[in-house]
């Protein structure tokens, strides 16, 4: 006796069923979700409202997907915060370490028995003499406005003096 004569059916009558769709169809019987895709594609079908994972077809619970959603967004949004973070400190290790340099070379031209002349008129000045300070923006407005207007320091005005 062969399988056939058992059933009763050919080959040709027999409905073929892929795993996918078993699966499919085991999920809707029961209404759990067997889905265990790391990576989800979701196929969402609105005359049915159903939403069906595109890698494994099982049905997903359209609750389960707004939450994994949200939490995506929410690691996002702190994954932002923290790379803003790093780049505020980055900015300031890379300020700090700007003037760090700065200072080393001051100090080792100090150390050699060097002492700083002014850019414009070359006069050799000791730091002592430094007696006020402005910020650097103020700094870069001022220097514009002196081009604008005439000399941009006072011993630029000696030169002009003498000249």
């Amino acid at each position: 006796m062969n399988d056939d004569s058992l059933f009763g059916k050919n080959e040709d009558d027999i409905l073929k069923v892929s795993e996918k769709e078993l699966k499919r169809a085991f999920v809707s019987a029961r209404l759990k979700k067997l889905c265990e895709c790391q990576t989800r594609t979701i196929y969402y079908d609105l005359k049915n409202r159903i939403l069906e994972c595109a890698e494994c077809g099982a049905i997903l619970d359209p609750f389960d997907v707004v939450v994994s959603i949200a939490d995506g967004e929410s690691r996002y949004i702190n994954n932002i915060k923290f790379l803003k973070q790093e780049k505020e400190e980055l900015e300031k290790w890379m300020l700090n370490n700007r003037m760090g340099a700065t200072l080393r070379k001051i100090a080792s031209n100090l150390r050699q028995g060097s002492i700083p002349v002014c850019p414009h008129c070359k006069e050799p000045f000791e730091l002592d003499q430094i007696t006020e300070w402005i910020s650097k923006e103020y700094a870069i407005c001022l220097s514009q406005l002196k081009m604008l207007n005439g000399p941009r320091c006072s011993c630029e005005l000696k030169g002009q003096n003498q000249a």
